[in-house]
């Protein structure tokens, strides 16, 4: 999704109107395995400018719906403009189980937010998106089904240390065809790195999420080299 796109609606038409699914998944983000992991957002909100990313697709089936309301308002300098439930099962990919646990029932919730204008700061995008899909069964295969069944490439993709394993799930998402403009690589220790030629060092993505780990983008060469 554009900014353009995402100032174009108003509170109402998210609330009411069907979820744009096309529109939210083009130039996105997609989280997997994420927790409740804002410092993602915020780091690409920092690099507004540079990444082009104001819509981010998170899913993790360990979190409940409970506890994503209890920490949409939490992003320094935004607000929630609208946010609506939405049932995960309309799309083919997704299978509704059998059963689950009461307090993982599957869900999914997209928030708009736009910037606080009684806590405004300069830079970062005037909007940003963020669809999330929790409860039991909303795996990454899942949701990564979206994608490729509505034709539309990553724009970005967040995975750790099992991407320098070919054949680990995440690492088959990134290197399937068309990869992903960016990788977010979340190294187990300072000087991990994502080991494939394909990509090349972009920068620090100013994130610590654990101990002496780190956060670093790295971005496909033959985009650089256009």
């Amino acid at each position: 999704m554009t900014i353009e796109h995402l100032m174009a609606f108003r509170p109402h038409e998210i609330l009411l109107h069907s979820l744009p699914i096309d529109l939210i998944l083009r130039n996105s983000l997609f989280y997997p395995n994420c927790g409740l992991d804002g410092e993602i957002i915020r780091s690409c909100n920092q690099q507004f400018t540079e990444l082009g990313i104001c819509s981010f697709i998170y899913c993790d089936p360990r979190i409940n719906q409970e506890q994503l309301i209890d920490n949409l308002d939490t992003f320094s300098h935004y607000k929630v403009l609208a946010t609506k439930e939405f049932n995960p099962f309309q799309f083919p990919s997704i299978e509704e189980p059998v059963g689950f646990d009461p307090p993982y029932e599957p869900y999914g919730r997209w928030t708009v937010y736009e910037k606080d204008p009684h806590n405004y700061i300069e830079g970062g995008p005037e909007r940003f998106s963020l669809l999330f899909f929790g409860g039991q069964h909303m795996f990454m295969e899942n949701i990564y089904a979206l994608y490729r069944d509505n034709h539309i490439p990553l724009k970005a993709f967040v995975g750790g240390v099992e991407l320098n394993h070919h054949n680990s799930p995440s690492a088959q998402i990134v290197f399937s065809y068309p990869s992903p403009e960016f990788v977010f690589f979340k190294g187990a220790n300072q000087d991990e790195e994502f080991m494939d030629d394909a990509y090349s060092y972009e920068g620090e993505a100013d994130i610590h999420p654990n101990g002496n780990g780190n956060v670093t983008i790295w971005r496909l060469n033959n985009l650089i080299e256009q």
